[in-house]
């Protein structure tokens, strides 16, 4: 599992829950979490916003 998959489980919520928060599908949520689908860096601040961390925490430098 990874740090964001962890993140968005201490949320309390299920990933369907929290893609429906970031107006994103459980689809697309699941393709970013397994690395399936390219992450933009659009999708690395909606997705960062919604768990309240600034996105070099979720994406060190570097790295996808």
């Amino acid at each position: 599992m990874t740090d964001l998959q962890i993140r968005i489980l201490k949320t309390g919520m299920r990933q369907y829950e929290f893609a429906k928060l970031i107006g994103m599908s459980d689809t697309w949520l699941s393709k970013t979490l397994r690395g399936t689908r390219p992450v933009t860096d659009g999708d690395k601040e909606l997705i960062a916003s919604a768990l309240g961390v600034n996105v070099k925490t979720l994406w060190p430098k570097g790295k996808a």
